[in-house]
């Protein structure tokens, strides 16, 4: 799993790096309030299409063929992709709350904006990843990206609107609570899938 893994930030590494950092922009841009929760999300969804469009690599470089001859290779690798996001976006959470706190900011919105942040990158690639690893890259694309238009309508919904005194606590839990079942179940089902499938 470790290699799998170090394999896919090699890839963003070599692939991605202008991406990455124009991604963490948008977060700080955000965090330190020189823009809206918005570009907030914009940014952490340019981490999760980095990270979605790592299964691709994988199937024009013919990567897959290798990994499935391995033992456990098909399961390595679909685990990979869901960490590999997970660790992408857990950079971006931490880059917008220390920008957060060095740009001075006490307005209140930092639960807010955690919350759009990890509603984000779960949800997308919740709907990207799964399509990816049943349908394969090209014919997932589609409805993956419809997918994506509607998680992300919600995402700007959550940078637009100024909540006052900002998210209620609950609420905020049970977005977090919903994206994460969404992100583990998303994760099962590729898992299952990707078992029976044939090459």
């Amino acid at each position: 799993m470790k290699e799998f893994i170090k394999k896919d930030m090699l890839y963003i590494k070599a692939y991605h790096k202008m991406n990455l950092i124009i991604s963490l922009l948008f977060v700080i841009s955000a965090a330190v309030n020189f823009g809206n929760n918005f570009f907030a999300a914009y940014g952490m969804l340019f981490l999760t299409m980095i990270s979605t469009a790592l299964m691709s690599y994988d199937e024009s470089e013919q990567f897959i063929y290798y990994a499935v001859s391995l033992p456990k290779g098909r399961s390595k690798l679909v685990s990979s992709k869901y960490i590999s996001n997970l660790i992408l976006c857990a950079g971006g959470l931490l880059l917008a709350v220390i920008s957060y706190f060095i740009g001075g900011r006490d307005d209140g919105t930092l639960l807010t904006l955690l919350t759009m942040l990890i509603f984000v990158s779960l949800t997308v690639p919740s709907f990207m990843l799964l399509f990816n690893f049943a349908l394969g890259t090209k014919k997932g694309r589609l409805p993956g990206i419809l997918a994506l238009g509607a998680v992300f309508g919600v995402a700007a919904y959550f940078g637009a609107v100024n909540v006052e005194g900002g998210l209620p606590l609950l609420t905020a839990f049970a977005i977090v609570a919903v994206s994460s079942a969404l992100y583990a179940v998303s994760w099962c089902i590729s898992l299952i899938i990707y078992k029976k499938k044939s090459f």
